[in-house]
């Protein structure tokens, strides 16, 4: 059944917590904001050694953060943190203030971020984090020059790579990152393999980005907004860009990460029909202003040819108005090409849910007893506004802290006090109660 909503009480102090022995359940808003719950778990003496952190979420969030004063990222006060980190580039930032050094990043198939061009299905890399002579932040990539290009896309602040070799280094901290296809039928498998290398003590952090189940970002809300595309449009313009199936739950029920990837259509009216539905391709050289763009946007990625055009013939029909594409409307365009997205339906959304929340997350947080680990250390839910579509939060969040609450034997939802934690009014029976994270105060 859906999660109801019912009127949420006021928050409680952090020192009347119920069941002592459950894990913080945290619900942030931009995902950078978990800086500050590790900076307090840490404090508390909650992590005696860098954690492992299980990362579902559609974004890799591996960007290079900014430069930090002094020798090692400040760990007080527990927001402190947040001053150098952006909701893309945490990760690396928590790696250096020596919070995390594993990452399991569980991708979906509608995220490109490292699967475009590294890896089919798992993989694991591993990285040095550290400081250049002149305080900026730089990674080096152990697995060779091949690698290191690749990650060229991610590893990127202001204009430049921000890769170099370790031996140069201040402050040098090791990253290891297992990518796992969420999509691919042994990820719970591959989860507790991983999972079983760390030795008993390793605090392990789970960390849930509501953008996992559905995710848009600034170049699609621009897009959108600017030609008044429906969501269904974006989702057509985006799968033809990237060749992708249509991702629901009847995909993921395959268990065939590569069938992502895979078609068998031999020709252009075929392939067109899989991608699209029912359209029949225009005749001639027609070509509106918006499909122009969108050829130049995707000019540099070698295309077969018949997916350029079966993409630049679906712009042409949409109805929008045919005026110039200006430089910033263009940028925006390729924005949303290069960013994860995926925003079915309200009713494709609540269906989808059952099956990505019960047989795709749930067994991969089993994978976590499967592999001899008790309760987390932290676990923390980021609703991240600006990609967590707003249309789609309630059913998202009810049902994840649902599924978390049930799990791990608790109805307290941590906060801090700039977060309303009961915005998206989710319930269950008992009402869920919400907690002020140690060291906060109430809003006066």
């Amino acid at each position: 059944p859906r999660p109801r909503a019912l009127p949420a009480q006021p928050p409680r102090a952090a020192a009347r917590r119920r069941n002592p022995a459950a894990p913080v359940l945290g619900v942030v808003e931009e995902h950078h904001a978990i800086l500050g719950y590790l900076a307090r778990l840490k404090a508390a003496g909650g992590l005696p050694s860098p954690a492992t952190l299980l990362h579902v979420d559609s974004h890799a969030d591996l960007g290079v953060p900014r430069p930090f004063p002094g020798a090692a990222p400040p760990l007080s006060p527990a927001r402190a943190l947040e001053a150098y980190a952006e909701p893309n580039d945490w990760i690396l930032l928590a790696a250096l203030a020596g919070l995390v050094d594993r990452v399991v990043f569980v991708e979906p198939p509608w995220s490109n971020q490292l699967r475009c061009c590294l890896y089919d299905t798992n993989a694991t890399f591993s990285f040095v984090v550290g400081l250049d002579r002149y305080g900026d932040v730089r990674v080096d990539v152990a697995e060779g020059e091949f690698v290191r290009e690749h990650f060229g896309h991610v590893f990127w602040r202001d204009g430049e790579r921000r890769t170099g070799d370790s031996a140069h280094f201040r402050q040098a901290k090791r990253l290891e990152v297992t990518v796992v296809a969420a999509d691919h039928g042994d990820a719970p498998e591959v989860v507790e393999e991983v999972l079983a290398r760390d030795d008993g003590g390793k605090p392990l952090v789970v960390d849930v980005d509501l953008t996992f189940f559905a995710v848009e970002s600034p170049g699609s809300a621009d897009v959108r907004e600017r030609y008044g595309l429906r969501y269904d449009e974006l989702e057509t313009l985006y799968h033809l860009a990237w060749d992708f199936p249509r991702l629901d739950a009847a995909y993921f029920k395959r268990g065939d990460a590569r069938a992502r990837d895979e078609g068998d259509a031999k020709d252009y009216g075929q392939k067109v029909a899989r991608k699209v539905g029912g359209f029949v391709p225009l005749a001639g050289k027609k070509r509106s202003h918006l499909a122009a763009a969108f050829e130049r946007a995707l000019g540099g990625r070698n295309l077969e040819p018949w997916r350029l055009r079966a993409l630049t013939d679906y712009a042409a029909r949409l109805d929008v108005p045919d005026r110039p594409v200006t430089p910033e409307a263009q940028r925006e365009l390729e924005l949303f090409l290069e960013q994860p997205f995926h925003v079915p339906s309200l009713d494709r959304h609540a269906l989808d849910m059952d099956y990505l929340v019960g047989k795709v997350v749930e067994p991969i947080l089993d994978a976590v007893v499967d592999a001899g680990r008790g309760a987390p250390a932290l676990v923390v839910v980021a609703r991240s506004p600006g990609y967590a579509p707003p249309t789609h939060l309630h059913e998202t969040e009810c049902r994840v802290l649902n599924s978390l609450a049930r799990r791990y034997r608790t109805i307290e939802i941590t906060h801090e006090a700039r977060v309303d934690a009961r915005r998206t009014a989710c319930a269950r029976v008992p009402d869920f109660e919400y907690v002020l994270a140690d060291g906060e105060r109430e809003p006066q």
